[in-house]
């Protein structure tokens, strides 16, 4: 368990850096606060009840709020292409609205939309291999939601042998995908979302930032790029090859000394 409520921790700090951080960049006319930023900051406060969830050994609850997760930040990819590419404005409205559902697409039909509208995308699906691991996470997940085993139903009951270990273990891995597709959505798609306060934080003071610091990487990217640069090397290749952010090819040793210098801020 400490191991999973660690990575739960984590993700928690990830996704509230990155919903601070862009919570100013608008990017719809139809919201004054960046909807990356919504998404990302609700995906935070899932996570907050994931935690209580497996504090207090409810296995079925934790898989159902992964899979709200997993909707989350499929959303947000979806969002950004249509937005990317000026379609379907008036759709996005009425979703923000209430008014209608953001899509109809089922995950093979929705899969096929992002990956023809977008050839980064489609390579960068590819290399996560979102056809095959990551529908069989929405599958997996989804046997919770509608109680497909009585099984399911047990492991939120008491006083029974939950083999609770195998589960945790499962829901760190599950996690560990989400974040990393997330990661490289915002590499991909919204570049400029991975830059360091720095450069802001000169505008707003009255300052000329540096030369070239619009392109320094927020700490927690740069994180989060040493952690896909060791579980998905030629992911981590194509974003820094592809980006005019600055991201760092570093040692393990000193990502890892770079990581605890930061948990002990």
């Amino acid at each position: 368990m400490n191991k999973l409520l660690r990575n739960i921790r984590d993700n928690i700090a990830f996704y509230d850096s990155v919903s601070e951080s862009i919570s100013g960049m608008i990017d719809t006319r139809f919201l004054l606060i960046n909807a990356g930023s919504i998404i990302f900051s609700a995906i935070k406060n899932r996570l907050k009840t994931l935690r209580f969830a497996v504090r207090n050994d409810f296995i079925s609850d934790a898989y159902v709020l992964l899979r709200m997760i997993y909707e989350d930040i499929f959303t947000y990819i979806y969002l950004e292409v249509r937005m990317g590419y000026g379609r379907g404005d008036s759709d996005i409205k009425e979703w923000i609205q209430g008014k209608k559902k953001l899509h109809k697409l089922n995950i093979d039909q929705l899969i096929l939309f992002l990956t023809d509208n977008n050839n980064d995308i489609k390579t960068y699906f590819a290399l996560l291999d979102v056809s095959g691991k990551y529908k069989h996470i929405k599958s997996y997940c989804n046997d919770y939601v509608h109680n497909n085993k009585l099984s399911n139903l047990i492991l939120n009951a008491d006083n029974f042998n939950k083999h609770s270990a195998e589960h945790y273990e499962r829901l760190s891995v599950y996690l560990d995908a989400l974040k990393s597709l997330l990661f490289a959505s915002i590499c991909i798609l919204k570049p400029y979302y991975a830059t360091s306060s720095d450069y802001m934080d000169h505008l707003e003071l009255g300052l000329s930032p540096p030369d070239g610091s619009q392109y320094c990487v927020a700490p927690f990217m740069q994180e989060e790029f040493d952690r896909l640069q060791r579980s998905n090397k030629k992911l981590a290749e194509l974003i820094r090859s592809s980006s005019y952010m600055e991201f760092e090819i570093r040692t393990k040793n000193r990502a890892q000394n770079n990581s605890i210098e930061r948990e002990a801020e």
